[in-house]
């Protein structure tokens, strides 16, 4: 039994070693595609529940209710979300990358509909890209469809 245990702590160690050949350096990720469309409703545009003490109780606001209200903060959207870690996880292409916000606040989905073909084809017009955009579409994930 004395004679096996070093065998096996040597077998073991030299398993530990292993024998992996170098990789060398990897290519960092990339996207075939960089300009996206995000299109969708209020959760789209970024707009946030915000405690009434953060809003003036001006104009229309006056009217909703008071524990509370809807105000559009775009750093809150899921679009700069996104577009911040598709930045950080592909790097060498973080300056390419387009993603026009065309969230409606208050849209059903029936309205986002009839609106994509428009937004889709301005915004392959203005980066005059051929094929299109990709578009991200968020649509009914909130009480805004019918």
């Amino acid at each position: 039994m004395h004679k096996i245990l070093p065998v096996l702590a040597c077998c073991a160690l030299l398993a530990a070693c292993g024998s992996s050949t170098p990789t060398g350096p990897s290519t960092p990720p990339s996207l075939a595609r960089t300009h996206f469309l995000a299109f969708g409703d209020s959760l789209t545009a970024g707009e946030v529940t915000a405690p009434v003490s953060l809003i003036p109780d001006t104009g229309i606001a006056a009217l909703l209710p008071r524990s509370s209200r809807q105000i559009l903060m775009p750093t809150a959207s899921y679009p700069t979300q996104l577009m911040s870690m598709m930045q950080a996880r592909y790097a060498s292409q973080a300056g390419s990358f387009t993603m026009p916000n065309t969230g409606k606040p208050g849209e059903y989905a029936f309205q986002g509909v009839q609106r994509f073909p428009s937004e889709m084809a301005a915004v392959s017009e203005v980066e005059n890209r051929s094929p299109s955009p990709r578009s991200l579409l968020p649509k009914c994930v909130s009480d805004s469809c019918p």
